[in-house]
């Protein structure tokens, strides 16, 4: 049966509880993060936790619970309401009058399941099922905290509705429970004023541990845990967002092999994780989601894990506890460093503790990862992050410490850190000598003496750069090839630019097209001049094509975030096309061309070249 709590304050509950606003912004994406995470916490033995996702079709008369929910929501829709709650106890209306249920299960194995006994109210089970902000993981280090992940499942069950069956380990004796959480709003039933939140399952709120009393689709058969959000919000392209959460939150624990995935009969392993993250079509889906620089991000730290040019240092604060961190230098990555905490992704900084991370500068590119080492200084930092979390486990933030002597000294450990990581890059993913500088001050006077450009160029009207040029400090730079990416180091150049300040462009012009998509066609010395005489937006291109074909040629600058495109409004050769030039090229030939950038812009510019769509391949170089 169906049982809600009296609500004898007649106290007004609405639909917009917090515990579920937190992640109706991203439910699937929330969804898949807090379950999984939960039952990595769970994990049983030494194989790998592992976690399927399927939409079930289920036949109303297969709920056991159908005509009571039924009944629920129609007292709901006579309570005085506002136009967002009318409409959503509408929805449910036609949902729970129809034959076939949508409803997602998320299982686990190798775990523990959620374990009683069922009569103590602090037991895993009760404490999940029926427990708001608490959590009784014992482990410090556990992944979850706040206790309010659960809502993650009920905000993607467009009923608010959540069945939990587990099956656990007693003394040798496999115990089942099965009991269903539902939130909707205070309302008046038979005479009765109840809350918003009811309960499914015995009675006087009690679990179901009779696995024949329920239906077969609810049962466990195995130690474990199921997850069934009833009535699931199924958009389009449901499947593919999930297989993106999956990735871009877990790519370092499924490529440890301490989790696998079987997204409806997709399945995300260790063996598999290449082909799917770097997946042509998984990638069409992250830009129609707007999830395409998560992706990227997923798929340079797994570039970094499996890298064995990549770099592993250990750090230790006598308060904070000790890290790894693991760096790859390597060009064209963004020059970022991202914190994992038990496999799972968290962050790229830490900003509350006004430390950004967002700029780097004195080193080549690199991409870095953070994580608590694997011994007793790496708990403590570990359980030190984990209080600093925020319950989206996204970022850290030190006001969630209460004890303002300890808050104090988290701020200068997390800062004696950060300048810890950047002294280890400075030295891992250094600047080698070798490129040459010049100065602005003395940019006139080296041009009147021949400058002191490459020795390789040999056109007189290409003034040299006026802004740091290494072109022999990328030989000290991995060349490693990476997956998805041209083999040819030189695809990306830096081209020069006038040095003064970096004024006007703004971070969220978006970014500039990602590395690896396709084949890049090698360039060699680039020089990007400025030309006084045609005013602030007209700029020199110079540059010698290693290979053949119609070639797309676009400009990008260094903003908060990574590489942004640098707009080109006109060209003195090929065409014009969403800011690139589109050109065809011999190889071997010296190319000057004269631009126009769509604003005033100072600084460095990076030029990057890839076959044109439906041009010819540029050379077997430029090919993946």
């Amino acid at each position: 049966m169906i049982e809600f709590l009296k609500n004898q304050a007649k106290k007004v509950e609405g639909l917009g509880y917090s515990g579920l606003e937190t992640f109706k912004g991203s439910p699937y994406a929330s969804c898949v993060r807090e379950t999984g995470q939960n039952s990595m916490d769970a994990r049983l033995g030494g194989g790998p936790v592992k976690i399927e996702i399927f939409l079930h079709d289920v036949k109303r008369q297969d709920v056991p619970f159908a005509d009571e929910l039924a009944e629920v929501v129609d007292a709901c829709l006579r309570e005085n309401t506002d136009e967002r709650t009318q409409q959503h106890f509408e929805s449910a209306k036609k949902i729970v009058s129809e034959d076939i249920w949508k409803i997602l299960e998320i299982s686990d194995s190798n775990t523990t399941g959620l374990t009683g006994p069922l009569s103590d109210m602090h037991s895993v089970f009760n404490v999940l099922v029926k427990g708001d902000g608490v959590t009784n993981k014992l482990d410090p280090t556990s992944a979850g905290s706040y206790g309010i992940g659960k809502n993650a499942a009920i905000a993607v069950s467009s009923l608010q509705c959540v069945i939990y069956s587990t099956a656990f380990d007693d003394n040798g004796s496999q115990i089942s429970a099965v009991q269903g959480r539902l939130r909707t709003i205070s309302h008046q039933r038979n005479g009765e004023f109840y809350g918003a939140e009811g309960f499914w399952g015995g009675k006087d709120f009690s679990a179901i541990s009779d696995p024949l009393e329920v239906p077969g689709w609810m049962r466990r058969t195995v130690v474990g845990t199921s997850i069934f959000s009833v009535g699931f919000r199924q958009e389009s392209g449901w499947e593919d967002r999930v297989k993106l959460a999956v990735l871009c939150n877990f790519v370092s624990a499924i490529d440890a092999g301490t989790v696998e995935f079987n997204v409806n009969n997709t399945l995300i392993t260790k063996s598999t994780l290449d082909s799917h993250i770097f997946s042509p079509e998984l990638e069409s889906s992250a830009i129609n989601f707007d999830l395409k620089p998560q992706l990227m991000v997923a798929r340079n730290l797994l570039v970094n894990l499996r890298s064995d040019t990549s770099v592993e240092r250990r750090i230790d604060d006598a308060f904070l506890g000790s890290f790894i961190l693991r760096v790859l230098p390597r060009q064209g990555m963004p020059k970022s460093v991202h914190i994992i905490r038990n496999g799972i992704y968290i962050a790229n900084n830490f900003k509350k503790f006004a430390q950004p991370m967002a700029s780097f500068n004195g080193t080549s590119d690199f991409i870095a990862t953070l994580c608590p080492s694997p011994d007793e200084r790496g708990e403590n930092a570990s359980r030190i992050l984990k209080s600093l979390e925020n319950p989206a486990h996204d970022a850290f933030e030190p006001e969630r410490i209460v004890d303002e002597t300890k808050r104090d000294q988290i701020r200068l450990a997390i800062k004696r850190v950060v300048e810890k990581i950047r002294g280890l890059l400075k030295e891992i993913a250094k600047v080698d000598e070798g490129g040459t500088l010049q100065l602005d001050d003395l940019s006139e006077v080296l041009a009147r003496n021949g400058g002191a450009g490459s020795s390789k160029v040999e056109a007189s009207d290409e003034p040299d750069p006026l802004t740091l040029k290494y072109s022999e400090a990328r030989k000290s730079i991995s060349r490693e090839p990476q997956p998805g990416i041209g083999a040819n180091g030189n695809s990306i150049q830096k081209g020069g630019g006038d040095r003064a300040k970096l004024g006007g462009r703004q971070s969220n012009k978006g970014k500039g097209p990602g590395l690896g998509s396709r084949g890049a066609v090698p360039l060699e010395d680039v020089i990007f001049t400025m030309d006084p005489k045609r005013g602030s937006r007209a700029r020199r291109l110079h540059f010698t094509s290693l290979a053949a074909g119609t070639a797309k040629i676009s400009l990008h600058v260094s903003g908060l975030y990574g590489l942004e495109p640098l707009e080109v409004t006109s060209s003195s050769q090929g065409v014009i096309e969403s800011g690139a030039i589109i050109v065809n090229l011999n190889a071997g030939e010296r190319v000057s061309i004269d631009v126009e950038i769509d604003e005033p812009y100072f600084g460095g510019v990076e030029v990057q070249a890839y076959p044109a769509a439906g041009g010819t391949e540029a050379g077997a170089e430029g090919r993946e």
